[in-house]
C-alpha cells in the first residue's frame, strides 16, 4: 500500500496538470457562410444561434501585432493592428463582401458577428463593445509574447 500511494498521487497530479487549460487566448476572425456546405464548420453563439463559418479563418492569432482599448462613443472597444499581409487579405475580402457577416471568436466563443458595412482598409480595425476588463484582458494577451496561443498563420 505504501508503494502504490505515491504512484497513485503522481498519476493524479499528472492528469490534473495535463487537463489544465493553457494560460493563453485564441482570437479568430472568420467568414460567416450564408448556408452550410462541405467547406463550413458549425458553431453556436452564446444565445444558441447556429452560425456556419468558413473552414479556414480569415485571421488567427499570428495575424495580430498590437492591441489597445479605447472608449469610443461611450463603449469600450478593442483596437487591433495586423500584419501588412493580413491587412491586404482583409481589405480584399471586405471589398467583395459588403453586407455579409464576419465572426469574431475568442477561445472558440463567438463574441460578435458584425455586418461588413464598408471595406476595411489599413492595418487595423476595432471590435466592440466589451466590458472594460474583458477588452483589457484581450489587449494584454495580444501584446504579451506568450499571451496568445501559437497557431499557424491563416491562409486565404
Amino acid at each position: 500500500m505504501r508503494k502504490t500511494l505515491p504512484l497513485l498521487a503522481a498519476s493524479l497530479v499528472c492528469r490534473i496538470l495535463s487537463a489544465q487549460v493553457p494560460n493563453c487566448q485564441t482570437i479568430e476572425v472568420s467568414i460567416v457562410a450564408e448556408r452550410p456546405d462541405r467547406s463550413t464548420r458549425r458553431i453556436s453563439s452564446d444565445e444558441g444561434k447556429r452560425i456556419y463559418l468558413a473552414e479556414k479563418p480569415l485571421l488567427t492569432n499570428n495575424d495580430f501585432t498590437r492591441a489597445n482599448v479605447t472608449l469610443t462613443e461611450g463603449q469600450f472597444v478593442l483596437n487591433l493592428d495586423m500584419t501588412a499581409e493580413s491587412a491586404k487579405r482583409v481589405q480584399m475580402f471586405t471589398e467583395s463582401n459588403v453586407g455579409k457577416e464576419m465572426a469574431f471568436l475568442v477561445n472558440g466563443r463567438v463574441i460578435r458577428t458584425p455586418k461588413i458595412r464598408d471595406p476595411i482598409v489599413g492595418k487595423g480595425f476595432l471590435i466592440g463593445a466589451f466590458g472594460r476588463d474583458e477588452a483589457q484582458k484581450l489587449a494584454d494577451a495580444i501584446n504579451r509574447p506568450d499571451g496568445l496561443c501559437s497557431q499557424p498563420r491563416s491562409k486565404r
